[in-house]
């Protein structure tokens, strides 16, 4: 990982929101499975799109995405276990995501703009 280029979160701090207390977000555990993953053991991108979309449905917030970031931090592996943070953002419509390791270390974070509901904007 180069780390003279920004990350994301670096360049755009007010989008991905510090993770609040534990006891305020929705957790989520998942596994990695060896069919997420490429031929060096490593989760395909697509694939940590699909656990945090899993994961943001699992607490609740099943409205469409029309927006979506991810930071990509650390490499998950197969068979590893997983910890999904979801908290609210800044507004109703924003959704904050952290992707934990069992170690504690953020392997992923994801930032949603959901679509209003009553509007569809």
């Amino acid at each position: 990982l180069r780390r003279d280029v920004p990350s994301l979160a670096e360049r755009l701090p007010e989008t991905f929101a510090k993770r609040p207390a534990t006891e305020e977000c929705y957790l989520w555990a998942c596994e990695v499975r060896p069919s997420d993953c490429d031929l060096l053991g490593h989760m395909n991108n697509a694939n940590y799109a699909t656990l945090f979309d899993d994961a943001r449905h699992a607490a609740g917030y099943g409205v469409d995405v029309k927006l979506a970031h991810i930071d990509y931090v650390l490499q998950a592996q197969a068979f590893e276990k997983l910890t999904i943070a979801v908290w609210r953002g800044m507004t109703e419509l924003h959704l904050n995501l952290e992707m934990i390791n069992a170690a504690g270390a953020t392997v992923a974070r994801a930032f949603m703009v959901t679509f209003d509901p009553l509007s569809r904007l």
